[in-house]
């Protein structure tokens, strides 16, 4: 209760803060105008890369080099099948960052991923060096799982998380909690949404570009408490 207060508190005063106890409509017509601004994006932008957190880096796979040769594959896993889900600005981020681009692959699992195109999606994970997972997952009420996350996509992680010869890196776009369900995760990257700045913050952390600097605004287990966070300085590339 008291931290439901507190957070009430900080809500009220921003909004007296920016007067919106002296108006509390909003003019339709200038929504657009203010937040399509370079301004605003700018804005977006900057609280986006301050907010990424790096929970785990195990195996320092973080940051990752410009020059890097290896082969990657970015794989999105999703509980969705709406056609609005596009983890492409993270994908076309990442691969603007590397020298060789076309050492990317994309593959995407959601809840109608069937079998043939796993089996394609394993072919990729075969010939990557580095497997970027990038949870896009919406939490939902009624699932089963504590994380509801397609159960072919669920296997399949279970199955790279055992493989000691593949370098894994999960990105949550979504649910922070998810490293509960798989603590075996080396590597492991917040974004707390998949909004567009969160996508491009979360690939220029990834590559070292910016500072990685975010704590955790929740506790997910004991070993990673409330205001944890590893800080990580942009590298010189």
């Amino acid at each position: 209760e008291e931290r439901i207060n507190e957070s009430v508190v900080k809500q009220l005063a921003w909004k007296y803060h920016l007067g919106l106890h002296k108006q509390k409509t909003v003019s339709l017509d200038a929504i657009d105008r203010v937040v399509s601004n370079k301004e605003t994006r700018d804005l977006a932008d900057r609280i986006a890369e301050n907010s990424i957190t790096l929970v785990k880096n195990d195996d320092s796979a973080i940051p990752i080099s410009a020059d890097d040769s290896r082969n990657f594959l970015f794989l999105a896993i999703t509980n969705t099948e709406e056609p609005t889900f596009d983890p492409t600005v993270f994908l076309r981020t990442f691969r603007n960052g590397l020298k060789n681009s076309r050492n990317v692959k994309f593959e995407i699992i959601n809840p109608g991923t069937g079998n043939n195109a796993i089996e394609k999606i394993r072919t990729h994970v075969n010939g990557a060096d580095v497997i970027i997972i990038g949870f896009f997952l919406r939490v939902r009420s009624g699932a089963k799982n504590s994380i509801e996350m397609p159960e072919v996509a669920r296997g399949l992680l279970s199955e790279l998380l055992n493989n000691q010869n593949k370098k894994i890196i999960g990105i949550s776009f979504g649910n922070p909690y998810l490293l509960r369900d798989f603590p075996s995760i080396k590597t492991y990257l917040i974004a707390y949404g998949d909004m567009p700045s969160l996508q491009r913050a979360s690939a220029l952390a990834l590559m070292g570009s910016i500072d990685i600097k975010g704590k955790l605004p929740i506790t997910i287990m004991p070993e990673y408490p409330r205001g944890s966070g590893i800080l990580l300085k942009a590298k010189n590339n």
